[in-house]
């Protein structure tokens, strides 16, 4: 029981989702200009982007909260994490890997911040039923 509730989706799978999730963001693609900085360079997405705002659109994505990288019982991993991002191929600009890491960290908080939220609910709910159902008694 309480394997099944610290479960976190392995590196293969969050990188698997990640990559799908940046398809659209600029990769190092291997090309001259990449690597000299030159003015026809697409935009990394840091420019674009808060680790904040990122992190609020993935806690909203069905698809990442089944990884559950932060749960009530598990905080995130940070290697996990780093790994995960940077095994994706081709990787994007390397300050998107940083917001990458920084967002999908923020994000397995907040989703870990919403699980201890339930449980309190859940607890004080159970609690009241009890009361109520002891006072029905009386």
């Amino acid at each position: 029981m309480l394997e099944s509730l610290t479960w976190m989706a392995p590196q293969e799978n969050i990188t698997e989702f990640i990559d799908g999730y940046i398809a659209h963001w600029p990769r190092v693609q291997g090309w001259p200009g990449q690597y000299y900085g030159l003015s026809w360079d697409p935009p990394a997405m840091a420019h674009a982007t808060t680790p904040q705002e990122l992190a609020e659109n993935l806690a909203a994505d069905a698809e990442f909260r089944t990884l559950q990288l932060g749960t009530w019982l598990n905080r995130p991993d940070v290697e996990l994490i780093t790994a995960a991002v940077e095994a994706i191929t081709p990787p994007p600009y390397r300050q998107d890997i940083e917001l990458l890491i920084q967002g999908i960290q923020l994000a397995a908080q907040l989703q870990r911040r919403d699980g201890w939220k339930s449980v309190a609910f859940a607890t004080v709910s159970t609690a009241l039923v009890g009361l109520l159902m002891m006072s029905s008694k009386n």
